[in-house]
């Protein structure tokens, strides 16, 4: 079984309080393993602590990857024991795969996810030993483990981009005073359309079915709130365009 973590290897993410709390708890369950993906100045310290536990072969810092959805399709449990977040996109993630999770209580971004006890389990107390009590109890119990993941899933479900981007419409819409059928397709819809055909052509670090699927969404209805899935889309891949020629 896989315990999953995943993130920046910085000392806000607080993966050396991870890494004690499951040496703790894995005496008594060993047939689980914990898997930290990410990259970061902490990445030697982490590894000569793994070392210092003895834990080489259970505990595993897998460096980088883009596609992070195997890798969370793998896992049984997840956790994210940060200091502090703005908003836990990997916890959210992670989530919307059905994983029941843990995190700290005191941490803002994480517990305004998780409901204690019921989408996920939170540390009362911010350090490895809070960690392996809950992570003791989620390994100790697949039903525990299944009713929350299924809690998880319908938490994350509330975030879902179809949903905000309604919510974001009808707020947009009731601000302007304008009904939905008055509104016009704004008039960057054509060009903004035709860059990201261009974009799609020369260099796509997406998936190409995924991007087409939402294409084919703007495609069929010229409504404002495709327009903002456009530009949804649009951002999305000049960060990661960006990145790509950074790294």
């Amino acid at each position: 079984k896989r315990l999953i973590s995943l993130g920046r290897l910085d000392p806000v993410k607080q993966f050396d309080l991870l890494i004690e709390a499951f040496a703790t708890v894995h005496g008594d369950h060993r047939d689980w393993t914990l898997e930290i993906w990410g990259e970061g100045q902490e990445k030697n310290r982490l590894f000569r602590l793994i070392q210092k536990l003895g834990m080489e072969k259970n505990i595993f810092l897998r460096g980088f990857t883009d596609n992070i959805t195997p890798v969370l399709a793998s896992g049984h449990c997840f956790c994210l024991p940060s200091r502090s977040e703005i908003f836990g996109l990997a916890l959210g993630e992670a989530m919307a795969h059905g994983l029941p999770s843990v995190g700290f209580a005191s941490t803002t971004g994480v517990n305004q996810l998780k409901t204690k006890e019921k989408n996920g389990l939170l540390a009362e107390e911010t350090s490895a030993a809070g960690l392996a009590t809950c992570l003791r109890t989620l390994f100790s119990s697949a039903e525990l483990r299944a009713t929350i993941g299924a809690e998880a899933r319908k938490t994350a479900e509330l975030y879902c981009p179809e949903l905000l981007l309604e919510q974001w419409d009808s707020l947009l819409r009731q601000s302007a005073g304008v009904k939905r059928e008055t509104v016009e397709p704004l008039d960057e819809y054509t060009l903004a359309y035709a860059r990201l055909q261009d974009y799609l052509a020369r260099d796509n670090p997406l998936s190409p079915e995924a991007l087409q699927k939402a294409l084919a969404k703007i495609h069929r209805s010229r409504t404002w709130r495709c327009i903002m899935w456009l530009r949804k889309i649009r951002s999305r891949l000049n960060i990661l365009k960006r990145f790509k020629k950074t790294s």
